[in-house]
């Protein structure tokens, strides 16, 4: 292992006694809209067995959480009008492509220099 990944494992390890020895913390459980996917991070040093024996003893806290999200209104999927796909990819992906269209649009189509 290179220096750079012990120094990490250094600082992993020293997190992980801080959340199970402070904190009395071992695992984190998570109910993730809109489905209610659960999601348990713990320790590497964890026996699968002991996370799995945690996650089945939640059982009923992970079945309120998940009656909450199905409870709580949800925004319908959003319905595009014509081009508004694209202009909303394109400020993802491209954020100063406005500013370059206006740039083309403001160019000569014709120019006495181009040679055909």
């Amino acid at each position: 292992m290179s220096e750079v990944g012990q120094i990490e494992r250094k600082t992993q390890n020293r997190i992980v006694k801080l959340f199970q020895n402070e904190l009395k913390y071992n695992y984190l459980l998570s109910v993730y809209p809109p489905l209610g996917k659960v999601k348990i991070s713990a320790p590497n040093c964890m026996d699968l067995n002991a996370i799995r024996i945690y996650a089945i003893s939640k059982l009923g806290w992970i079945k309120k959480q998940r009656l909450k999200l199905q409870s709580q209104e949800r925004e319908a999927p959003r319905e595009y009008l014509h081009n508004e796909r694209f202009k909303a990819y394109m400020n993802k992906f491209l954020p100063g492509w406005q500013y370059l269209k206006e740039k083309l649009n403001q160019s000569p189509l014709l120019c006495e220099e181009w040679r055909y």
